[in-house]
């Protein structure tokens, strides 16, 4: 995949990648992240469906993969594009799964 420059905010799925960092603000001004897990490749969902995690962490910034390092989701599921599309989130970077998260994507 060619270099990516963050911030952006997909209009696809298929821009994503395992352990981007999607940036949300809260009505308290603070910022919570979401980690990118699962990635459908192909099938029902590959363009708008995408597994997150729950990072417990807050912040008067934005998330920054240093800040985000080693820590586990506490809660897991799934999403959809309309996230970034409907919502405003942006991918603001991208970090490696903390130890024991796997990685669920169809590599298709």
């Amino acid at each position: 995949m060619p270099k990516r420059d963050f911030p952006f905010s997909p209009k696809s799925a298929t821009r994503l990648e395992v352990g981007d960092l999607i940036a949300i603000s809260g009505s308290d001004g603070d910022w919570a992240v979401l980690q990118v897990s699962t990635l459908p490749r192909t099938g029902p969902g590959a363009r708008t469906t995408l597994g997150v995690g729950v990072l417990p962490w807050r912040g008067k910034k934005q998330p920054t993969a240093e800040a985000i390092a080693g820590l586990e989701f506490v809660e897991h599921g799934l999403t959809s594009i309309e996230i970034f599309t409907d919502g405003g989130a942006e991918v603001v970077g991208s970090a490696a799964l903390a130890n024991g998260v796997q990685s669920q994507s169809d590599a298709g």
